[in-house]
């Protein structure tokens, strides 16, 4: 068996070292700036941060649906939410409800959040970024969906315009 050798204190080796065997760095020893721009580094190596979406036009009261915004292709971890509106509702009887829901293998859509976000004329402004709240840290398997569902209720003004519905993703590459 042979025996280990160990070096201390501080070493600057100014030419090429050349490891034959395993090799284990102390965290955050490489940093991105050390990685060469041409390195090209498989996709499989990297993992992807996605965006999934729902729009509605900025001039157009929102309307009320349910539209899968993604189809996981590998597994992923969903990281955050948000909710923006063009322009709120002119009173508190007109709302914007929103929710985000996962189907796993054709199973029954189930929601995502501690509770839907609710908006309406007190409770938000114009182009401002609502925060999602998640139940944990939501996954997804390979073949899961993300469904964004929009209601609205209320018949008193003018209903708010334009939305944006954005959920943040880290999709393994492989």
């Amino acid at each position: 068996m042979a025996s280990v050798s160990r070096m201390e204190n501080n070493y600057n080796f100014p030419g090429d070292v050349v490891f034959n065997g395993t090799v284990t760095l102390p965290s955050a020893t490489i940093t991105n700036d050390m990685v060469n721009s041409g390195a090209a580094i498989a996709h499989t190596k990297a993992q992807h941060r996605y965006q999934a979406t729902l729009r509605e036009n900025s001039t157009d009261s929102v309307i009320a649906r349910s539209e899968i915004i993604h189809y996981a292709y590998r597994p992923a971890t969903v990281l955050s939410g948000y909710v923006v509106v063009d322009t709120k509702a002119a009173s508190t009887g007109r709302t914007v409800t929103i929710n985000v829901r996962k189907s796993t293998a054709g199973s029954t859509w189930a929601t995502i959040l501690t509770g839907a976000l609710t908006l309406n004329s007190t409770n938000s402004a114009n182009r401002t970024a609502y925060a999602l709240t998640l139940s944990g840290t939501p996954t997804l398997i390979q073949g899961d969906k993300l469904q964004a569902t929009v209601a609205v209720a209320g018949s008193t003004g003018t209903q708010a315009k334009g939305l944006l519905v954005a959920v943040n993703l880290a999709e393994d590459a492989a």
